[in-house]
């Protein structure tokens, strides 16, 4: 058994191991969670100075902060999606019964 999980750690260092597809490397991974972890900060950072401005100013603020928002939900939404697209290519095709 020790022998196995060394081998395994010897495969996990030298980058064999494929948790999600040939075409899913860690580093694309890391980069979705940095991308989930960037969009929290913001969402929490974006309200933080809005209590101390006018109603109109608070409008205008959160409608940009919004739309901020969205533009970088988008972005991560897209990379996930080539992840997902990529996986179902690496795939096997199987043929119908």
């Amino acid at each position: 058994m020790e022998g196995g999980l060394l081998n395994l750690l010897n495969d996990f260092h030298s980058g064999k191991l494929q948790a999600f597809g040939k075409v899913c490397s860690f580093e694309q991974l890391e980069h979705v969670r940095e991308m989930q972890e960037k969009l929290a900060r913001l969402h929490f950072s974006l309200d933080s100075h809005v209590e101390e401005l006018s109603e109109d100013q608070r409008k205008t603020v959160s409608d940009h902060n919004l739309e901020h928002l969205l533009c970088n939900l988008e972005e991560l939404s897209s990379s996930i999606q080539k992840l997902h697209l990529a996986e179902n290519q690496d795939l096997p095709k199987t043929s119908a019964s």
